[in-house]
């Protein structure tokens, strides 16, 4: 056997663990997007091509937390990252996700190393 077949695989650092989506966030996720059963992208309305997207994105910092993660059909998802549409779909992230969660606060949503008491 060579050497790539029995390398084992990196682990993940602490940071990027974090930032990723975890298959339980996608799930409760979903199951808060759904109508009737059946999931939707919150700015469409969708149910095709469902992508899990961050609000403040992973180069930001943002976490994979549920409160920060929406549905979005996978066009509206590239146009809300790469696109000219960031400011006024980011809105629309912003008034769903507050509507969902009593004390939403995006300052909750960034990775930090070190606890508030900490930071500078």
């Amino acid at each position: 056997m060579s050497y790539w077949g029995i390398r084992k695989k990196k682990r993940k650092n602490y940071r990027t663990r974090c930032l990723d989506v975890s298959p339980e966030v996608r799930k409760r996720v979903t199951e808060r997007q759904s109508i009737d059963g059946t999931p939707c992208c919150i700015i469409s309305g969708l149910s095709t091509d469902l992508e899990a997207a961050h609000y403040i994105s992973r180069a930001q910092g943002g976490l994979g937390i549920e409160r920060n993660i929406v549905l979005l059909n996978r066009d509206i998802h590239r146009a809300y990252d790469f696109g000219d549409k960031h400011k006024e779909y980011g809105e629309q992230i912003r008034k769903y996700l507050k509507s969902q969660y009593e004390g939403w606060n995006e300052e909750d949503l960034y990775y930090h190393k070190y606890p508030k008491e900490l930071r500078l």
